[in-house]
């Protein structure tokens, strides 16, 4: 694939969790990572921005991460994406490749597609997890019309590929469909993590978190071969979604360190 975002995080024994590879081009933009949390404390948080503000036809992007035995990184976006309008019979993809050795921890929360009318996406996210990583991925979208005559997207279509290091297939997640009649903002959310690691109350705690957000329909349920779980989250608009990406981050941050996220800009219900 081609790759615009190459990275790769490595725990240091003096300096904690470090980047020792940062290949970035256009359109992504890479800053200094940042240390926002109090658990793990060392853990880098990267913030993508991008040159080009947005995914037009023809785009071909690609992101592949990298960490090592205990690293601990949190990679997102300075912002929704919007993807604009095609003419008919283009479209854009977007990839994302990541690796993560026993111990680590990595968080991928990219704010949520914007998709605009006509616009046509496949997006594609394969994961190598070692049996004693920890992994976060969310997925989220909405539709939007400028002109506000609620005109659909094209065609988004998306795969989940989650495998162990030796090849075994732990999660495959595919769907594609138009926009048509397709109303509201949706979202998904993986966990991929150690079986003990998990508290046996978490999925009741996910949902005592997303029930009281007006605007929000949300489930949990475990992944096959004690692999983790999935959250599907369906809104009635980005604001509610947001909340119950942020709400469910917390509630997994928390039981997994004992400590919630620091804030981060942009991750707000607001």
């Amino acid at each position: 694939m081609s790759v615009q975002l190459d990275i790769a995080a490595t725990r240091h024994a003096l300096h904690g969790t470090i980047l020792t590879r940062r290949r970035v081009r256009w359109p992504f933009v890479l800053t200094t990572p940042l240390r926002l949390d109090a658990a793990p404390a060392d853990m880098l948080t990267v913030m993508l921005q991008s040159s080009s503000g947005a995914i037009t036809a023809g785009d071909r992007l690609g992101w592949r991460i990298a960490a090592g035995p205990g690293a601990a990184l949190h990679v997102t976006t300075q912002a929704a994406t919007a993807v604009h309008a095609m003419p008919a019979g283009t479209s854009a993809e977007d990839t994302l490749h990541l690796h993560a050795e026993a111990g680590s921890l990595v968080e991928v929360l990219p704010e949520p597609l914007i998709l605009f009318p006509t616009a046509t996406l496949r997006r594609r996210s394969t994961l190598v997890v070692d049996p004693g990583a920890t992994v976060l991925l969310a997925e989220s979208f909405l539709a939007h019309d400028p002109s506000g005559a609620g005109r659909p997207f094209g065609r988004l279509a998306w795969e989940t590929t989650v495998r162990r290091p030796d090849g075994t297939l732990l999660l495959l997640d595919r769907a594609e469909i138009d926009g048509a009649g397709l109303a509201g903002a949706h979202g998904t959310l993986f966990l991929l993590a150690p079986p003990q690691k998990l508290p046996a109350s978490l999925i009741a705690d996910l949902d005592a978190a997303l029930a009281p957000i007006e605007g929000l329909y949300a489930g949990a349920s475990a992944l096959p071969a004690e692999a983790g779980l999935g959250l599907r989250l369906v809104a009635t608009g980005g604001r509610p979604l947001r909340a119950g990406l942020l709400a469910a981050w917390t509630v997994i941050r928390t039981a997994l360190t004992g400590e919630a996220p620091g804030q981060r800009r942009g991750k707000t219900a607001a």
